[in-house]
């Protein structure tokens, strides 16, 4: 049977498109035999490295993000989650204005059993920067979630992380969408781009965490097609993710709806590369 290896880019909010790209291989029962992460990709790479269906880390997702289109009783249900949920996160504004995850991250992987990279169901690498040289850092060993925490460390927001004697930050500054750890081997490699496609705003001016995070976005897409330019993978999904920003989560049903745009591509692409899929 044909299996395949994955990568999942960075990407915050937008990332969660993700979870409908692994429903769609858990649907029809396609392996997933290795798994590359960067960022929101490294998060629920993870999740779903440890055995966790997509549907079920969906399901934790909607017990706690308020969506916009929930009733009272609804937001009534998800307020004390919520409370717990922000209680997780360990503010230091006072000196550096960022946000330290470690609680944050413990909370979300209450539920996984696996604590190291040895212990996970499927292979996963996580891919973070080093701070002070650029380079790429690739961390498939040892506990998960100093790396993850690392992966997922954008500048400005998150802290930057020590970890295996690097200072290390995003990883999506050095290897956005890190499917060139997948390409040697037999399985079908499959890269999942949820950059957003760039808007023309015309004379309106960014404010200034829109113009930071633009710039991050501006630079980490060049570094993709640049990548692209040197070597492709088997098959290469980029949804195009309009209208949702770096963290905003509760747009989670606008994220899904733009992801399930491009199953019937990413369907057609399987089915070209040899995978027997229901009509």
């Amino acid at each position: 049977m044909k299996k395949v290896a994955l990568a999942l880019g960075g990407g915050g909010a937008r990332g969660l498109a993700h979870l409908k790209f692994l429903e769609f291989f858990d649907q029809n029962n396609i392996p997933v035999s290795r798994i590359s992460g960067t960022s929101i990709g490294a998060v629920i790479g993870a999740l779903y490295a440890s055995g966790k269906s997509s549907m079920l880390i969906q399901d934790d997702l909607h017990n706690h993000v308020v969506l916009k289109d929930d009733r009272k009783r609804d937001f009534v249900k998800k307020i004390s989650r919520l409370v717990v949920w922000l209680s997780k996160f360990r503010f230091d504004l006072k000196e550096t204005r960022t946000v330290y995850p470690h609680k944050f991250l413990e909370f979300l992987l209450k539920d996984v059993e696996a604590r190291t990279f040895e212990e996970l169901q499927i292979p996963l690498c996580i891919i973070a920067t080093d701070f002070w040289t650029g380079e790429e850092v690739v961390i498939d060993s040892g506990p998960l979630l100093p790396a993850i925490m690392a992966s997922m460390a954008i500048p400005g927001i998150f802290k930057p992380v020590k970890h295996q004697g690097r200072i290390l930050v995003d990883g999506s500054l050095s290897n956005c969408v890190p499917y060139t750890h997948l390409l040697e081997g037999e399985e079908v490699s499959i890269a999942m781009d949820v950059a957003p496609d760039r808007q023309s705003g015309g004379q309106n001016m960014p404010k200034f965490f829109d113009a930071s995070q633009g710039m991050f976005e501006l630079l980490i897409d060049k570094l993709a097609q640049q990548q692209l330019e040197r070597c492709q993978p088997d098959i290469y999904i980029r949804p195009g993710i309009r209208k949702v920003k770096i963290m905003e989560f509760d747009k989670i049903d606008s994220v899904y709806e733009q992801a399930e745009a491009v199953i019937p591509e990413l369907k057609n692409q399987c089915t070209l590369k040899g995978f027997s899929l229901p009509q």
